[in-house]
C-alpha cells in the first residue's frame, strides 16, 4: 500500500482505515464482500484507483488494477481505430506454411468486408480463392507468402482486380507476433485518377484536347528511332494565318470555336495520321504513320492541306481556312525530332498561305451565284438508292443537292452553308422539301413504301417558319410524313443538345422520322440516343471506307449496330465502296447501306430503272451470301 497508494503502512493497523479509503459509491459492495470485489481506493495524491480486494480467512489482499486497465483501454482504442478505418484491414493465416494456396481469412473490419464483398462469407476460415478470382488470389497470396517466411513487411502499389473494376488498390502485408498476417487494403483510385488527369493535362492542349508540343516530340522520337529501313514518316507543320483576323473580327469566343473546328477537321479527314497536335495558339502539327514509299507518305501529307480546303461554319460565319504548311520527311530530312522540326519549320516559312479552291471566288460571289441558281432553276436534286440488306430492296433514297453544271465545285454541305450565311436558308430548305415531296409521291406506292431522306442543318430545322411550312404541306396532302426522313449530322447534335431535343420533338409531333447522320464522329452517348427522339443512325463513311482493312473499325461498327438495336434504332452505312465492306456490313447486322459500289445518285426520271436493276443485282448478291458462294458481284450501279 505504501508503494501503490502512498499511505504509511502503520495507518492500516487502525481498524476501519481501509473502508474509509473506499470510494463512497463502492462502500456498499465492499461491506458485502465475501471472497472478492473490485472497488476504487483513495490514493495519497487524491485520486481513486481500481483495486481487486481478495478476502482470506486471515487478511485481505489488494491487487492494483490501474496498470492492467490502462493496457486494456489502449487495446480497445486500437481496435476501435481499426473498426472505423476507411482502409480495409483483414487478418489471414496459412494453414500450411509450405502451401501458398492455403491462405484463409480469420477476421476483417467493415471496410474490408465492403471492399472484398464478404457479405455472404463467414469472416473466419474462408479461403482466399473463395473471396477473389484465382488470378487476384494468387497475386495477394504470393506477397503474403513472402512476408510469412521472411517477416519483412511488403507493399504492392496500384494493383487492379477484376472484382473491383475501375479501381486501384494498394496492399500492405505485415506479419504479426503470433505468425498471422495483417493485410491493409487502401483504395487509391481518386489519387490515380487525379494523377492521370494531371498527366493528361501536362501532355494535351486544354482547348482542343489534342496532344501538345511535348507529346509531339516524344512520339516523333519513338517513331524515328523505330523506323525500319525503306519506310518513311512525314511531319507536317500547320500555321493557321487567319486566326488573328478571326479573333479581331468575331471575338475570341468564336475564335476558340474556330480553332476547335480546325482541330476536328484535321482529326476527321487527315489520311494515315499517327498523331495530330496543337503546338501553339494558331499552330498544329501532324505526324503520319510509317509508309512503304515516299509517294504514299507525300499523299498523306497532302491530305492535311485537303482537310482544310472547305470553309468552316462557326455560328453562321463561313470562314475560309488560310494556312501555311511545311513538310519534312524522315529519314530524308532527318532522323531525329529536332532536325525534322527545324526542316519542317524552314519549309513552312518559305510557303505561301494555302487557300482553298473555293475561296478563289469571294464568298459574296458564291452567294450571288446561289441566289441566281435558285431563281434560274440552276440547282437540282438527285437521288442515291439506299438498300435494305436483309431483303435487297431499295427501301430509301437520299436526296442530294447539287448544281446542274458539272463544273460547279460547291457540294451539298457547302451550298447549305452558303444559304445559312446569306439568308437564303429558308427559301432553299422549302425548295428541297418540295422536291423531296414530289420524289416521295413518284417513287412510293402501296406495294413500294420508299422513303426519301433529306439531310438538313439543325439551324434550318430549328427555324419555326420551316417547320410551319412542312406542317402546311402535310395538312394539304402534298407531303406524306411517313415517306420523309430527316437526317441531321451528329456533330451538330453534339454541339447543341438542347436545340437538337427541341427539333427532334417537333419533327416527331409531325410524324416525321429523324436519323443521326455521320454517326461516330460526335461522341453521342447511349443515354443521349435513348432520350433523343430519333429512329435510327447512319454510321459515318470514315468507318465504312476502311471496314475491310482496319479490324478496329469493323469492331466499332459491330458494337454500334448492337447498341443501336438494343435501343430499338435502325442502322445505316454510307460510303460503301467495295463488295467486301458490303458483306461485312450484312454480317454485322447492319440494316441499310448506300455508296458508289451500290449506286451513285441519279435523276428522279432515271430512278425507277436504276431501282429495278439494283434490286435484281442485290437479289443475286443476297443469294450468294446466304449460300456461302464465293461469287461477289462487282459494282451494282453506275
Amino acid at each position: 500500500m505504501t508503494t501503490a497508494f502512498g499511505w504509511d503502512h502503520e495507518s492500516f493497523q487502525i481498524p476501519g482505515t481501509l473502508r474509509g479509503l473506499v470510494h463512497p459509491d463502492d462502500t456498499e459492495r465492499f461491506d458485502k464482500l465475501e471472497q472478492q470485489v473490485m472497488v476504487r481506493l483513495l490514493a495519497s495524491d487524491g485520486s481513486y484507483r481500481p483495486v481487486l480486494v481478495l478476502r482470506t480467512v486471515t487478511h485481505d489482499l489488494l491487487v492494483d488494477l490501474s496498470r492492467h486497465r490502462s493496457h486494456l483501454e489502449e487495446t480497445t482504442r486500437h481496435a476501435e481505430v481499426v473498426e472505423h478505418s476507411p482502409n480495409g484491414v483483414a487478418v489471414f493465416e496459412f494453414t500450411d506454411l509450405s502451401d501458398p494456396e492455403s491462405m484463409v481469412l480469420r477476421s476483417a473490419n467493415p471496410a474490408a468486408q465492403r471492399l472484398l464483398h464478404l457479405e455472404h462469407h463467414s469472416p473466419d476460415g474462408t479461403r482466399l480463392d473463395e473471396i477473389l478470382t484465382r488470378p487476384s488470389a494468387r497475386l495477394v497470396s504470393s506477397v503474403a507468402f513472402d512476408v510469412a517466411h521472411t517477416g519483412q513487411s511488403l507493399t504492392a502499389e496500384r494493383l487492379t482486380f477484376s472484382e473491383l473494376p475501375d479501381s486501384w488498390i494498394d496492399v500492405r502485408v505485415d506479419r504479426l507476433a503470433d505468425g498471422s498476417l495483417a493485410a491493409t487494403f487502401s483504395d487509391v483510385t481518386k489519387h490515380v485518377v487525379t494523377e492521370e488527369g494531371l498527366r493528361h493535362r501536362a501532355g494535351h492542349d486544354a482547348l482542343t484536347g489534342l496532344p501538345n508540343q511535348s507529346m509531339l516530340e516524344d512520339r516523333l522520337a519513338v517513331l524515328t528511332a523505330e523506323l525500319l529501313t525503306g519506310r518513311h514518316v512525314a511531319l507536317v507543320l500547320v500555321d493557321v494565318d487567319c486566326l488573328a483576323e478571326v479573333n479581331e473580327s468575331l471575338g475570341h469566343r468564336l475564335g476558340d470555336r474556330f480553332v476547335v473546328e480546325v482541330a476536328n477537321r484535321l482529326a476527321r479527314n487527315v489520311v494515315g495520321a499517327e498523331l495530330i497536335a496543337r503546338t501553339g495558339s494558331s499552330d498544329f502539327a501532324v505526324i503520319t504513320r510509317p509508309a512503304d514509299t515516299r509517294a504514299e507518305t507525300m499523299e498523306r501529307a497532302q491530305s492535311v492541306a485537303e482537310a482544310l480546303e472547305t470553309p468552316i461554319d462557326v455560328d453562321g460565319h463561313l470562314l475560309t481556312v488560310q494556312a501555311r504548311l511545311g513538310v519534312a520527311i524522315a529519314p530524308g530530312h532527318g532522323s531525329d525530332p529536332r532536325t525534322l522540326l527545324h526542316a519542317a519549320e524552314a519549309a513552312r516559312r518559305q510557303t505561301r498561305p494555302v487557300v482553298p479552291v473555293d475561296s478563289s471566288e469571294p464568298t459574296e460571289g458564291l452567294i450571288a451565284r446561289l441566289r441566281r441558281g435558285l431563281a434560274d432553276q440552276d440547282l437540282e436534286v438527285r437521288y442515291q438508292p439506299i438498300v435494305e440488306l436483309r431483303t435487297g430492296r431499295v427501301a430509301k433514297v437520299e436526296a442530294i443537292l447539287r448544281w446542274r453544271r458539272s463544273d460547279a465545285r460547291s457540294g451539298p454541305s457547302e451550298l447549305l452553308e452558303l444559304a445559312e450565311q446569306s439568308g437564303l436558308v429558308r427559301e432553299l430548305t422549302r425548295w428541297i422539301f418540295s422536291e423531296a415531296a414530289r420524289a416521295a409521291r413518284t417513287v412510293s406506292g402501296a406495294d413500294r413504301p420508299t422513303r426519301v431522306c433529306v439531310n438538313l442543318p439543325l439551324a434550318a430545322l430549328a427555324n419555326s417558319d420551316i417547320l410551319t411550312f412542312v406542317d402546311l404541306m402535310i395538312t394539304a396532302g402534298e407531303l406524306d410524313c411517313e415517306r420523309i426522313e430527316i437526317e441531321v449530322a451528329e456533330s451538330e447534335l453534339a454541339a447543341d443538345a438542347v436545340r437538337a431535343q427541341l427539333v427532334a420533338g417537333r419533327l416527331n409531333s409531325l410524324g416525321i422520322r429523324m436519323v443521326i447522320d455521320g454517326f461516330g464522329t460526335g461522341y453521342t452517348s447511349a443515354s443521349t440516343l435513348e432520350h433523343l427522339l430519333v429512329r435510327g443512325i447512319k454510321v459515318d463513311r470514315s468507318f465504312i471506307s476502311t471496314l475491310a482493312a482496319v479490324p478496329a473499325d469493323l469492331v466499332a461498327v459491330c458494337s454500334t449496330v448492337e447498341l443501336a438495336h438494343e435501343l430499338g434504332l435502325t442502322v445505316g452505312a454510307e460510303g460503301v465502296s467495295d463488295s467486301a465492306s458490303l458483306d461485312l456490313l450484312a454480317g454485322a447486322g447492319c440494316d441499310y447501306a448506300q455508296g458508289f459500289h451500290i449506286s451513285g445518285p441519279v435523276t428522279l426520271e432515271a430512278l425507277a430503272k436504276r431501282t429495278s436493276e439494283l434490286e435484281q443485282a442485290m437479289g443475286s448478291w443476297s443469294t450468294s451470301l446466304t449460300s456461302g458462294s464465293d461469287h461477289v458481284p462487282g459494282q451494282f450501279g453506275g
